[in-house]
């Protein structure tokens, strides 16, 4: 009889690692602002008049966060796939229930290429940011939560970030209501 050869098999690393971009996402996202100056790129426009500068207090900072997170998970979901240690790796039938959310990519990178104004595409409009990478995170976040609560397990600690979140955004409202806004104190 042959030998049998084992393969050394990269351990598998702490499932539990990958709910942290969905908590930060839950916990974080709500509360980012931050005043931001930006420049008018549509000021030439003869049909949109403003100032130089557009002001933005919190979608820019919230935008830049979830490609932040979105790359974090597009990492995690494929470090996953290279080391084969994901118990909860998409099917093919899970593949299918993507197809549209594929299709929609497709058309999102279609129209920024055949876009009039591919800066705005890339870039966002002026107080809305959202823009090509904006809305593939968007899918990437989508896929990735239906990745991660494949697993059981993962259910309570998303329910626990959402109770302590909500938590956290009821005493921030409070405190608010009652005139001592933390933000103001930033």
């Amino acid at each position: 009889m042959a030998k049998k050869t084992q393969q050394k098999k990269i351990q598998p690393y702490n499932q539990s690692l990958s709910v942290i971009p969905i908590l930060l996402l839950i916990l974080i996202y709500p509360f980012l602002a931050k005043y931001n100056a930006v420049g008018n790129p549509l000021l030439g426009n003869p049909c949109y008049y403003s100032n130089e500068l557009l002001s933005d207090i919190f979608l820019y900072v919230k935008s830049g966060f979830l490609l932040f997170i979105a790359i974090a998970m597009l990492c995690i979901y494929l470090f996953d796939w290279i080391t084969d240690s994901g118990a909860h790796k998409l099917s093919a039938s899970d593949l299918k229930q993507f197809l549209p959310l594929g299709i929609y990519a497709v058309f999102i990178i279609l129209s920024t290429i055949f876009a009039h104004n591919t800066q705005l595409a890339l870039e966002g409009m002026p107080g809305q940011y959202e823009n090509m990478w904006t809305l593939l995170a968007y899918l990437i976040v989508c896929v990735f939560g239906y990745w991660y609560f494949k697993n059981a397990a993962s259910h309570a600690a998303i329910t626990y970030a959402f109770l302590g979140g909500s938590l956290v955004m009821g005493l921030l409202c409070l405190l608010q209501f009652l005139g001592a806004d933390p933000y103001v104190a930033m």
